[in-house]
This record gives structure tokens, sequence and C-alpha cells, in this order.
């Protein structure tokens, strides 16, 4: 859910957050922030977040999740990053 926390009519600076929860033993947790500026007409951005997720069978990693993207009312665009930390392979 994406959280303004200040800036004015031309952009502003937010947090956001998501998490999942369920009975299949499995959970994530998803913390943000970025920023929006309009500028000529178009909406520029730039974001980044980090996961931490916990799989049905136990396994537990973190991710990077940094972005950039370009929006007018004719059409938008959007580069997104996804960086897993830790070790690269787990056997258990």
């Amino acid at each position: 859910t994406m959280l303004p926390v200040m800036g004015n009519t031309e952009g502003f600076a937010f947090l956001d957050g998501t998490g999942k929860w369920g009975d299949d033993r499995g959970y994530l947790g998803a913390l943000g922030a970025g920023l929006r500026q309009i500028w000529n007409g178009t909406v520029f951005g730039g974001y980044f977040f980090t996961e931490y997720d916990r799989t049905t069978f136990g396994n537990n990693y973190w991710t990077l999740n940094p972005g950039l993207e370009a929006m007018t009312t004719h059409w938008d665009f959007h580069v997104n990053g996804y960086f897993p930390l830790g070790d690269r392979e787990n056997i258990a």
C-alpha cells in the first residue's frame, strides 16, 4: 500500500509495504520507499524495496528490488531489478 510521506502537486516521496501470512507455513514481508515527480507532463519515478520470504518448505531468503519508471497518459515504461541475497545454493 503506497503511503505518501511528503510532497506537493509536482511530486512526492512514499513508503510502501506488503505482507503475506497463510496456513501453508510460508510468509513474506516487504518494505520500500520511492519518489515520483512530474516534469513536462511526464511522471518520473524511482523506488527501492527489500523483501524477506519464507517458503512453504522452510527456505528463507532476502531480495533487493530497485526500479525506475516513466509514465504519460499514452504510455508507461518500467525497469525493475531483482537481486537475491545470501547463499547461492542451500542443500538441506
